[in-house]
């Protein structure tokens, strides 16, 4: 059994709270991490960088002088590439960058990452994620206090808008509903803050599998 510090929304240490690790499956293959994470990072990309090729440019196709006999380089369009204002060679198109990756991939990902924080000690439980009022010094108060690195990724049980918004001015927090965690925000954090409603729904998930 691994056992989690738990917090109040103060700071303060109020128990722990013991998960089964083996109950949660084996751990996932460093490779399988990578796959992942290489699919997420690829999916944001929008791919819509583009450049005009020779093609593309306004302007005559006129030879601008004959071809021998001037002394100068042969050239046959202000359109060359060579030219100022003239065509991109090789230059980027639009491409689709997605990867395609598997629910159940995806999910063997989020389980492997999760285990790892786990095993780190790099998870605390939070009771329940509620603000007297929406201000960052209050988020910022219990990272002090509980210890936690300001890399930091907050998983609310659902859509919590007070804690985003107190959260949004630390630099490096995130925050994510429970249905939206994934192993690309996992690894990039330093620390997991999980509500403890949260962390018994995603241990009664994996176990059931």
């Amino acid at each position: 059994m691994k056992e989690i510090k738990v917090f109040n929304a103060a700071g303060d240490s109020t128990g722990v709270f013991s998960v089964d690790l083996e109950a949660l499956g084996e751990g996932v293959s460093r490779s399988l991490l990578h796959r992942v994470v290489v699919s997420y990072e690829a999916n944001l990309r929008q791919g819509s960088a583009s450049t005009k090729t020779r093609g593309d440019r306004r302007g005559s196709g006129k030879k601008l002088w004959k071809q021998k006999g001037t002394g100068r380089a042969r050239v046959g369009s202000i359109r060359s590439p060579l030219w100022k204002g003239g065509g991109v060679i090789f230059g980027p198109k639009p491409k689709d960058y997605r990867m395609k990756m598997s629910q159940k991939e995806r999910a063997l990902a989020l389980r492997g990452a999760m285990q790892g924080k786990l095993n780190d000690d790099e998870v605390v439980v939070i009771e329940e994620m509620k603000l007297s009022e929406p201000k960052t010094k209050l988020v910022a108060g219990f990272l002090s206090k509980a210890s936690v690195p300001q890399n930091v990724l907050f998983v609310s049980d659902e859509n919590n808008a007070d804690w985003l918004r107190a959260s949004s001015n630390i630099q490096k927090a995130n925050i994510l509903p429970l249905k939206d965690l994934n192993a690309l925000a996992v690894l990039k954090a330093e620390a997991i803050v999980i509500e403890k409603s949260a962390l018994e729904k995603y241990v009664a998930e994996e176990g059931a599998q």
